[in-house]
């Protein structure tokens, strides 16, 4: 089974972008739950997706140990800003000891967490990250 070890935040509101600043979700088995009273941060998880460097590690569903990164450059335009994904990369620490390091485009770092994860898309969209919006359960 794969499952999510930790994530990081840096570069995105009360997070600075040094490493001083950055902040650390660690996971644990098998359910975290992330929760507080309004304006307490818990969105910015969810948003460092479209405005900043996200890095997730986990374990994939081999048992491998997996680091994904994302990033991501806002750039004001007239009246909206407007967000460029950069290229992703995922490093796969193998069983032997060996790492395999993936650079890719946005939509193949997609389909190789699909992969690694071993879920649909519309899981890993729809019921990983369950926006707050849609979590009044």
């Amino acid at each position: 089974m794969s499952y999510i070890d930790k994530m990081v935040i840096q570069g995105i509101r009360s997070f600075g972008p040094g490493d001083e600043n950055r902040g650390m979700i660690h996971f644990f088995m098998p359910l975290t739950l992330i929760l507080g009273p309004n304006g307490t941060g818990k969105t910015v998880a969810r948003e460092t997706e479209v405005k900043a460097q996200v890095r997730l590690q986990f374990h994939d569903v081999r048992g491998d140990k997996c680091l994904a990164q994302r990033s991501v450059v806002g750039t004001q335009k007239k009246n909206k800003v407007e967000f460029k994904t950069l290229d992703g990369l995922i490093q796969k620490k193998l069983s032997n000891g060996e790492t395999v390091t993936l650079n890719s485009r946005c939509a193949e770092t997609d389909k190789e967490m699909i992969s690694l994860l071993g879920v649909s898309k519309p899981i890993l969209e729809n019921v990983i990250f369950c926006h707050q919006e849609d979590s009044n359960w």
